[in-house]
């Protein structure tokens, strides 16, 4: 559990490449940003510093407790924030509601170590808790556990290889059907020992020898599609760049593993190109004019020092563009 001490929060979620969002946002002051992934208030904190004395961020969360912990931590600045609690696909209508015009918006889509550290929540296969998974624990959505019971062998093996890109998602899948019909799998450790008998033992011992848990892939899986991840990002986008274009604002997404970050290039490419015309036609007839402009033309890593202070940071990549204003 959290403790009411900020330092004790700390210890429990370290904002990711911190330094190289408020350098890539171009921030000045009071500008105004949104920080659609408001977590425990890392990033914007960073961002209040840096757009003093007078500049707002809009603060989005869909789980109240990130805002709780938030509140706390930025009650210096209570005054130039606005908490929403809400999912960030609902960018637009958020943005709308509170008339707020932004300079800049970050999406940080990684989970917060408190979610993974807290057995309650059942993310983790390190910690042996409920098969839950839902980042806003007071919707009526699918738990992981709804998964796993209620799919069928084929469904299983399907979403553990689109989400999770994991090789034996046929074999872990045949071995979960298998074990569910003896008793219900309702636990983070009961699933996490099952996928590893879906494994062979020669690739089981190599992940583990490679300090790679063998459940991780299948884990992944199943967060994604217990709160619809890769939607939310697919329809968060357009938003973002619509809500930027008026001043022609910059946006910044850190990804955590291949699926977003393949989804954001490809976003920032399609938004940034000129054309969409089929490559043989000889003249271009869209007449389509490009809405972003690509600023990191490679995606931007943590640093060494970053990695090895905060191991939860080595995944990140950060890619920035510009909205092309009106």
């Amino acid at each position: 559990m959290v403790g009411d001490n900020l330092d004790d929060m700390d210890t429990f979620h370290t904002p990711v490449l911190v330094d190289e969002i408020v350098d890539g946002l171009l921030l000045t002051k009071n500008a105004n940003t949104i920080d659609a992934t408001l977590g425990h208030g890392g990033h914007t904190e960073k961002i209040l510093q840096e757009s003093a004395p007078h500049g707002k961020v809009l603060a989005i969360d869909k789980d109240s407790g990130n805002i709780a912990i938030a509140r706390k931590r930025l009650h210096a600045y209570a005054d130039r924030i606005i908490f929403v609690h809400s999912s960030f696909d609902q960018l637009s209508h958020i943005v709308k509601e509170h008339t707020f015009a932004p300079d800049a918006l970050v999406l940080d889509l990684g989970v917060s170590s408190l979610h993974l550290d807290d057995a309650d929540r059942g993310f983790s296969f390190l910690h042996n808790g409920p098969l839950d998974m839902r980042l806003d624990p007071t919707t009526q959505q699918e738990r992981a556990q709804d998964i796993i019971s209620t799919s069928s062998e084929e469904g299983l093996a399907t979403l553990f290889k689109k989400y999770g890109e994991e090789q034996f998602a046929r074999s872990i899948a045949r071995t979960i059907v298998k074990e569910r019909e003896g008793k219900t799998l309702s636990t983070t450790h009961q699933l996490s020992e099952c996928i590893a008998r879906g494994i062979p033992p020669r690739v089981r011992a190599m992940r583990i020898k490679k300090h790679q848990n063998p459940a991780t892939k299948v884990f992944q899986a199943l967060r994604i599609a217990v709160n619809d991840e890769l939607g939310q990002l697919e329809r968060v986008l357009p938003q973002a760049v619509d809500v930027l274009k008026p001043l022609g604002g910059r946006l910044a997404v850190i990804s955590f593993h291949s699926l977003e970050d393949r989804m954001v290039k490809n976003f920032f490419r399609d938004s940034a190109n000129d054309c969409e015309c089929p490559p043989d036609f000889p003249v271009c007839a869209c007449s389509k004019n490009p809405e972003l402009r690509i600023l990191t033309k490679k995606p931007i890593t943590p640093s060494e020092n970053e990695s090895k202070q905060n191991p939860r940071a080595r995944s990140a990549k950060l890619r920035i563009a510009e909205a092309i204003s009106l």
